[in-house]
């Protein structure tokens, strides 16, 4: 960590003497193992390394090297008035030099995480006296779409990441096997097993019957990846699962045959004919071009999977923030992915899961088996109360309100889907595969106002009141970052950021077909439901 309190990473005698190879490899680490206020923001190419008397790295060496890495950005056009302003707020918050800036540079590749973002968006309402669309500022990421953001009409139309529209038309190489060649249905392979509706699907699986449940699971620095898989059980209250039916495996989706040894690959491609894929990097915050290699390259490698030695179903769970097919009356479709990007939220995680959706629908109509899951607010878990607070929105926007003790007036129908039911939902559909009911939007349509949802939380010692949504902004204008709404305040600055509020016009015939194959009817959304996720959500503190 430099003067300037940036993180700075050093480098030297790369293998093969590939500075870009390495410098390529060390980043890709980076963003694999490290939150996004963790990584470096500069990168340095040293010949070698100081080293201390006894041979150790010589830190304060490191921190006294001058740093000559800084480019300087010729500017061969007037700088607008926009960027005259912009340009000295980017500069502060990245702790950079205004000419080290370009146009074009994306911010999280200066240095930018959600906390920056959440600052850079309060900082530009003081000086322009109005906000940006945070979802058309992460589809492209830069100082050149901020000042037209700022300069346009919000109507106007939004720029989407060009590569997410190339990987949409993607056609993977495929030898696509006849249905005579599926593998055994009651072999399921769990990517992002030890997830929270990850370990709900195994659990689901071993209900129903599932003989053998492959769950890959990428290892951490100090935790190998049955180490992780056994602290998800423990975190999600399913320590009584029946392992002797499970096998966790230490994978990589994205590599070549998964991160998996041969042999391991090779049993799984010859035995298994399920494959359920819901590993995700889930951030909101972050571009397209930040999350293609976690969330869309290992589609790929899961397709070659899936149309290796035996044939796999593929059961893709995406999310109901990526439709993006709309009819006239903006009723959302529970159809096929569309050729356009999705409808409401265009950050780059759901363009990637819109990508996943299109390069496998391409497949499908090759012959490949797919299912499509959307699921909307995954919730309580309704035996034990159980959910994931800290990576849900909604929960972070409701949790922040209370520490405000004002919590915004919304006239609609509050989704929550018992991630227990949603998993045993996508469990019994795996090994099932129907041309057309294969897409399923998986929100929940029982009843629940926006109201009834909150004042459960009342009687748990929250004392707050009702106020006009404007109210409300004009708070969030003013929280610290020990709010729990700092980090997502962004889409909340200027409304509610194009979401999908009323769930009334979310098509859902074939999920309601798939509940009622199940011989079951949706969860109900029941006083005792919200008992326990409060009880939970106060146990481990949270609220």
């Amino acid at each position: 960590i430099d003067e300037q309190r940036r993180i700075v990473a050093c480098f030297a005698e790369p293998r093969d003497g590939d500075a870009a190879a390495a410098l390529q490899a060390l980043q890709a680490h980076a963003e694999k193992h490290l939150p996004d206020y963790m990584r470096p923001s500069r990168w340095r190419q040293l010949d070698t390394l100081p080293a201390t008397a006894n041979g150790k790295v010589d830190r304060k060496a490191l921190r006294a090297l001058p740093d000559d890495q800084r480019q300087r950005q010729v500017r061969h056009a007037p700088l607008s008035e926009g960027v005259q302003v912009l340009l000295p707020i980017w500069a502060n918050l990245l702790e950079i030099e205004a000419d080290e800036i370009g146009l074009d540079d994306s911010f999280f590749n200066l240095g930018g995480h959600s906390i920056l973002l959440s600052r850079m968006l309060m900082d530009i309402r003081d000086a322009f006296g109005k906000g940006v669309s945070i979802n058309r500022f992460i589809e492209q990421p830069t100082l050149a779409n901020l000042d037209r953001l700022l300069a346009q009409d919000e109507a106007a139309e939004a720029t989407v990441s060009p590569k997410a529209l190339a990987d949409a038309n993607l056609s993977v190489d495929l030898n696509v096997l006849p249905l005579s060649q599926l593998g055994d249905v009651h072999k399921v392979i769990v990517t992002g097993a030890n997830g929270f509706l990850g370990v709900h699907i195994v659990e689901a699986l071993l209900e129903l019957g599932t003989t053998e449940v492959a769950c890959l699971v990428r290892g951490s620095a100090g935790q190998t990846a049955q180490q992780r898989f056994a602290q998800a059980l423990v975190d999600n209250r399913l320590e009584h699962l029946d392992m002797s039916r499970v096998r966790v495996l230490a994978a990589d989706i994205s590599q070549p045959l998964l991160g998996l040894a041969r042999e391991e690959y090779e049993r799984l491609d010859q035995e298994y004919g399920v494959l359920i894929y819901n590993a995700a990097n889930v951030n909101h915050v972050l571009d397209y071009e930040s999350l293609v290699k976690d969330n869309v390259a290992p589609v790929i490698e899961c397709l070659k999977l899936c149309e290796g030695r035996s044939k796999k179903i593929f059961n893709f769970i995406s999310t109901l923030s990526a439709s993006s097919s709309v009819d006239s009356s903006g009723r959302v479709l529970e159809a096929p992915p569309a050729p356009t990007p999705p409808i409401y939220i265009r950050n780059g995680y759901n363009l990637s899961k819109w990508v996943g959706e299109r390069i496998l629908w391409n497949a499908s109509e090759r012959g490949v088996k797919v299912n499509l899951y959307r699921p909307g607010n995954i919730a309580f878990n309704t035996r034990t109360g159980v959910c994931q607070p800290h990576q849900n929105r909604l929960m972070l926007m409701l949790k922040g309100s209370l520490q405000l003790k004002e919590v915004p007036q919304l006239s609609l129908n509050f989704d929550l889907m018992p991630v227990d039911f949603l998993a045993r939902f996508i469990g019994f559909h795996a090994s099932r595969h129907t041309g057309t009911r294969a897409v399923f939007n998986l929100h929940n349509p029982e009843p629940l106002s926006w109201d009834a949802y909150v004042e459960a939380f009342r009687p748990m010692g929250h004392d707050f009141k009702w106020v006009p949504i404007s109210d409300w902004q004009r708070r969030l204008s003013t929280i610290e970052s020990d709010n729990a709404l700092f980090g997502v305040v962004g889409f909340y600055l200027n409304g509610f950021e194009e979401d999908i509020g009323d769930i009334s016009m979310i098509e859902h015939s074939n999920a309601r077909h798939g509940i009622d194959s199940m011989g079951e009817q949706y969860p109900l959304k029941s006083p005792n439901l919200l008992r326990l996720g409060c009880e939970f959500l106060k146990e481990i503190d949270f609220i």
